[in-house]
């Protein structure tokens, strides 16, 4: 690959660096990632492989962009609050502005087992920025079965934990989470810290270029504590019982989603995801409608609920406590998602 004069100027500090120079970079350049999620990890994340040179970036995304992330994620600004953008969308504007070089795929979708391989299918490496263990069990199945290397990262508070997942060599997440529904601690609101947040997401793309540029990497569970500050490191054993690296079995990639009624949103008091027809339930008569051109909104001000319809799903925010299940007369599922 071609490197231009400008291309070459733009990353002429990193180029020098030992263990890059300009193979390293061309490499940077040609490799594919998709980030899933683009709240505090992943517009973090986001923001450090743009910064070091990655060809494509596809970031996934699901939700609009809500006040409380102006102050824990990258990029993003009060803004793309106010406009009610998509957060893949306002992460991909931002990243456009840093490096003109690079390719951006920012997809408005709740990533799950109908379309997972397809957004992971063609992509070098994935790295996690989802809020719930089973969405990110569901990724690391995806990964394992396409052979693909994938991140995961997680945070709480002032603490954060990384384990990088190489299919047929290091354990997998389900090595060491062993249960998926019972590892998952609820679906309240966690506190996070941007600190935290910045060590987790620098971390995860030290790993990430590592694996990109085709060097080892150890089967470790990376654990950070920004208030000390510390890093420390543990090695993930591979079960040879585990049911997804080890026997091959992908129960969550080939388990039907839940597409009917609403189901709660982790981290976003009153937040529920549905399938677009959710609108097909209500009175046109007691709702505003405007055309955001990426988005549809519809607003029940009387009792301050608002609904977000993209092409794939929708998002229904509670903002005034009313029953959702009279309004819409459909169910409520009891895990988040």
């Amino acid at each position: 690959m071609f490197l231009e004069d400008t291309y070459v100027e733009m990353f002429s500090r990193q180029i020098l660096v030992e263990g890059i120079g300009i193979r390293g970079q061309r490499i940077l350049r040609g490799s594919r990632v998709a980030v899933v999620g683009a709240g505090a990890i992943g517009s973090s994340v986001a923001e450090l492989l743009a910064r070091v040179g990655v060809g494509f970036i596809r970031i996934i995304d699901r939700d609009i962009v809500d006040l409380s992330n102006i102050a824990r994620c990258h990029l993003l600004d009060y803004s793309d609050y106010v406009e009610k953008k998509p957060k893949s969308l306002a992460v991909a504007e931002k990243l456009s502005k840093i490096n003109p070089h690079i390719s951006l795929d920012p997809v408005i979708d709740n990533i799950d087992s109908r379309n997972v391989v397809k957004y992971l299918g063609d992509v070098d490496l994935v790295i996690d920025g989802l809020d719930n263990m089973e969405s990110k069990q569901l990724l690391n199945e995806a990964a394992v079965m396409l052979g693909k290397p994938y991140i995961y990262v997680g945070i709480e508070g002032t603490y954060g934990m990384v384990i990088p997942v190489i299919p047929r060599t290091t354990a997998c997440l389900r090595c060491v989470v062993r249960d998926i529904m019972e590892s998952d601690r609820g679906c309240g609101v966690i506190g996070t810290h941007i600190v935290a947040v910045s060590m987790v997401s620098s971390l995860a793309v030290s790993i990430a270029i590592k694996i990109l540029l085709g060097r080892p990497v150890e089967s470790n569970i990376y654990y950070i504590d920004s208030s000390k500050p510390e890093i420390s490191a543990l090695k993930a054993m591979k079960s040879p019982t585990c049911p997804v690296c080890s026997l091959g079995k992908f129960e969550l990639v080939s388990l039907s989603p839940v597409t009917t009624g609403l189901r709660e949103i982790c981290g976003t008091p009153g937040a529920y995801i549905a399938e677009p027809s959710i609108t097909e339930a209500i009175d046109p008569s007691e709702w505003h409608y405007e055309d955001l051109g990426y988005v549809k909104l519809y607003k029940n001000d009387k009792n301050s609920i608002e609904i977000y319809v993209f092409k794939n799903h929708a998002i229904v925010l509670n903002r005034g406590g009313k029953d959702l299940k009279e309004i819409f007369k459909t169910n409520i599922a009891g895990r988040g998602v």
